[in-house]
């Protein structure tokens, strides 16, 4: 998959979910964002009163999710190539 994303550059469009990315692959949500922030710029696809141009850190991101009244938060992002 680096490989594939390394070579072409694509626009790629996600769901973020960290208790579900944790527990089906053992990757720590904080380090999968890290690593795609290497390459991409992460946005927000649908955050309510959000600017939707504004790339967000991988920190951010995880503040988002922590935030209180979801029991199992989902963000729908965005990454484009830098």
């Amino acid at each position: 998959m680096k490989t594939l994303l390394r070579r072409h550059r694509p626009v790629i469009v996600f769901e973020f979910c960290p208790s579900f990315i944790q527990s089906t692959s053992a990757c720590d949500p904080g380090d999968f964002l890290r690593e795609l922030d290497r390459s991409y710029r992460l946005r927000v696809l649908d955050s309510p009163g959000d600017d939707q141009r504004t790339p967000r850190s991988p920190e951010e991101l995880i503040q988002i999710c922590a935030r209180p009244g979801g029991l199992d938060p989902i963000l729908n992002l965005t990454g484009h190539p830098r």
